[in-house]
């Protein structure tokens, strides 16, 4: 066999085994960003779970709003008609802090106001 041709049988195998390392490369990264992909995927979908619509979240949220919003407004209205400094005649639920001998006025127990939470 010529000389020529040996080397240029050579120089084949040497191109093929360079394209072959080469393309082992090429795939070696495609998997890797076949994983990353499937990653950043899951991850999309997880956020678009998380931020599906709340419509009925939003409404509930809104209905236990109003109920705090009426209870602190009752809370206000007792708290500003048990001054001190006003009338002594209250007319409320709670009967008006008599006084007792030596000066103390007497305990009575707080009105409780409850807000009506719907679930």
């Amino acid at each position: 066999m010529p000389l020529e041709a040996i080397v240029t049988l050579i120089g084949v195998a040497l191109l093929v085994g360079a394209l072959a390392l080469y393309l082992s490369l090429v795939a070696y990264h495609l998997t890797k960003v076949n994983f990353t992909l499937g990653t950043v995927v899951i991850g999309v979908a997880a956020i678009e779970n998380q931020t599906r619509a709340l419509d009925n979240v939003v409404g509930t949220i809104a209905g236990e709003v109003t109920a705090i919003d009426d209870a602190m407004r009752g809370l206000v209205e007792y708290a500003t008609s048990r001054t001190p400094d006003g009338p002594d005649d209250y007319s409320g639920d709670e009967p008006a802090t008599s006084v007792r001998q030596g000066g103390a006025p007497e305990q009575s127990s707080p009105r409780r106001i409850r807000a009506r939470v719907s679930r």
